[in-house]
């Protein structure tokens, strides 16, 4: 593991966080040296490049699911066929790793006596770091990972191992935490950008990771028996980082950087304009499948008249992102693209520079609850927690900038409406979701609308879990995702999974898997495991 080696040669390197690493002003102590830093300066770094690394995982399953091609530019290449090699996506994997190791410094510098908060929290971040490289990569580090110099090529663990060893990395968190008698410890305050210090939810951001995997493992023989979960129960707000993000260098939300204009307010073309709409995912907004004009509005410009096409495909005029007759000069998220100040603050996905970034939404907490409760994993009514998935959907599309719902918009009243025009469908109105079969379509159907253009690596994950949202083998635009100019060999000609970085096969060939490829392997929880 290469950035391993380069921590333990570099000693204070530690503090050297990928595109976020002059985010806080650490020059004094100098971040440089690993004797004058500490786990305050440390953590508030760690939690950002953990957004930094979701931008990233969104990123590669958005593309997959839920965008198309627009016309006039080039270069998609492997985005077309599916044909990823050792050097596609690699920060998926590297940079987390990189990310484990700032969180370890947290912790291997807090004393356990006045700093439980910050090892708790950082083993909590971890756990979620975790997750997520065993939702892509199956068997991965984790035992003998990012331990320094005694475990320069980690051995690979398998994803069931990896899954029981993140429940006892929560577990002990959750305890820990509820183990501090009460004033005897240091608070986290303006180290943890996430929840502020608010310990409580801490706790529920790691019940919600735990749910996650519980959901993940149903029917895998993973986990004995069902789970139990602290009583301070699951998030119910968006859990979203936001260390002072501004219009500087550096400083700016990573979506809204990578998306739509850096700090000079350049236009980000290669993310932000050449991406369009895939026309699957517009059906469920369109009334072509649902009527959604409330997200539909807050989602995309020029609503209803959104300009989409079938990835792969090569796109008319009428496909193009145009405004004012000039190829791609403006994205399809509203907004103001390119103004002088950075662009108008508005609502949707791309709020503002300023925007917190969301690692979590609550929407996902409330469906993964749902699903829980359907498959038995948990008790309680899936009827009401999956609509107040959808009204959290509602919520965070609607809040702008500044975190606060926008004037004039009620989410609680436009869901309900959004469920009563869709009476008819169950996958909107849960009760003619009949089976068990249909329940959890709803279900995984409304996280990908909640995810759409915030949390692709999530609809993608969910995707291949449980085969929902249905798409049709060969379909038209309106009938599935899948790129025109596939070269992938499985049966919904739809990529397996990602592969190890080429630095693996260099730095830990030993113990890197073999025989791993893009169209014939699958992660554990893929419903295409044979």
């Amino acid at each position: 593991m290469k950035k391993l080696i380069k921590y333990i040669f570099t000693g204070a390197s530690v503090l050297f966080l990928a595109s976020c690493n002059n985010f806080l002003d650490v020059n004094d102590p100098n971040p440089n040296s690993a004797t004058s830093s500490t786990p305050e300066l440390v953590l508030p770094q760690a939690i950002t490049y953990m957004a930094n690394n979701f931008v990233t995982y969104s990123d590669y399953g958005r593309t997959i699911v839920y965008i198309a091609n627009a016309g006039g530019y080039g270069g998609w290449g492997t985005q077309f066929t599916y044909d990823y090699t050792n050097a596609s996506f690699n920060g998926m994997f590297t940079s987390v790793y990189d990310n484990i190791l700032d969180f370890n410094y947290v912790i291997n510098n807090s004393d356990a006596s006045s700093g439980p908060y910050f090892i708790a929290a950082s083993n909590i971040s971890k756990a979620y770091l975790f997750m997520n490289l065993v939702n892509e990569y199956n068997d991965v580090p984790f035992t003998e990972a990012s331990k320094g110099s005694d475990y320069l090529t980690p051995k690979y663990d398998k994803p069931e191992d990896v899954y029981r060893g993140i429940v006892t990395m929560l577990d002990e968190a959750i305890a820990q935490i509820k183990a501090v008698p009460q004033g005897s410890a240091k608070l986290l305050g303006p180290a943890d950008v996430l929840f502020k210090g608010d310990m409580n939810k801490w706790i529920q951001f790691a019940n919600t990771i735990k749910l996650k995997l519980y959901v993940f493992a149903h029917g895998k023989n993973i986990f004995t028996g069902n789970p139990s979960f602290s009583p301070e129960g699951f998030i119910t707000d968006d859990a979203q980082v936001n260390p002072g993000y501004q219009k500087l260098d550096g400083k700016q939300n990573p979506w809204w950087n990578r998306h739509h204009s850096d700090f000079n307010q350049s236009a980000q073309i290669a993310y932000g304009r050449q991406y369009i709409p895939n026309t699957f995912t517009l059906q469920f907004y369109n009334g072509n499948k649902i009527t959604d004009e409330g997200r539909g509005k807050a989602t995309y410009r020029l609503w209803p008249n959104v300009a989409t096409n079938f990835m792969g495909n090569a796109p008319t005029p009428d496909n193009l992102p145009t405004i004012g007759g000039t190829l791609g000069s403006s994205p399809f998220y509203i907004g103001t693209p390119g103004a002088s100040t950075g662009g108008v603050n508005t609502i949707g996905t791309l709020k503002g520079l300023a925007m917190s970034q969301p690692i979590m939404l609550a929407a996902e907490s409330y469906l993964l609850q749902a699903e829980a409760m359907v498959n038995g994993i948990i008790s309680g009514d899936p009827a009401s927690t999956f609509k107040s998935g959808i009204e959290a959907s509602f919520k965070y599309l609607y809040k702008g900038a500044d975190n606060a719902i926008a004037a004039g918009k009620n989410p609680v009243q436009d869901a309900a409406k959004y469920i009563a025009d869709n009476s008819t469908s169950p996958l909107v109105n849960f009760a003619l979701a009949s089976s068990t079969a249909q329940k959890i379509e709803a279900i995984v159907t409304q996280k990908f609308i909640a995810h759409n253009n915030i949390g692709g690596h999530i609809a993608w994950q969910d995707f291949r879990r449980t085969g929902y949202p249905s798409i049709v083998l060969n379909g038209s635009s309106s009938q599935t995702f899948v790129s025109t100019k596939s070269n992938a060999t499985t049966v919904d000609r739809l990529p397996g999974r990602v592969l190890y970085p080429t630095s693996e096969f260099t730095l830990n060939a030993e113990n890197v898997p073999q025989n791993v490829t893009v169209f014939g392997s699958y992660v554990f929880y893929d419903r295409r495991n044979k």
